[in-house]
């Protein structure tokens, strides 16, 4: 009739606890296994151009280098939509979190250098780094966060 006429109850609820216990593990370890570290975004101004290099690393993993030849600018994505009858909306995919992407010549895609739900400290990392490809003369550039 239902679970308690088992005779096995105690059986049947130490698979659950075991699978869950197990299920718990899994995430705590995935959490811990790719939590993010900071990440290092560098810039270099040279006769052929600006070449900037985004690397990110995570705890156990080896770091992830990428390379942005020719970049033009970095746009902030708040996640702001508009519908077909001009409404504005924002996003539910992004769960109110804003993203810097930098723009490169030649690429029609756009990658993202930072993200997070302040959106004063995505428009302040944003601004920097346009700061530097636009209206700077300096050789190098330089931030980790």
């Amino acid at each position: 009739m239902g679970y308690y006429h088992k005779n096995n109850i105690f059986l049947d609820g130490l698979i659950y606890c075991l699978l869950l216990g197990g299920m718990v593990i899994i995430f705590l370890l995935t959490g811990v296994l790719f939590k993010m570290e900071p990440t290092d975004f560098s810039c270099t101004r040279s006769l052929e151009g600006v070449e900037c290099t985004l690397i990110r690393k995570s705890q156990f993993l080896k770091p992830t280098e990428i390379k942005i030849h020719n970049p033009v600018a970095v746009d902030i994505n708040n996640c702001h939509r508009e519908d077909i009858f001009g409404r504005h909306y924002s996003d539910p995919d992004c769960y109110g979190s804003s993203s810097a992407e930098i723009r490169s010549k030649g690429v029609s895609y756009k990658i993202k250098i930072y993200g997070g739900r302040d959106y004063k400290t995505v428009n302040a990392i944003a601004r920097e780094v346009n700061e530097f490809l636009l209206s700077s003369n300096a050789p190098s550039f330089h931030k980790r966060f």
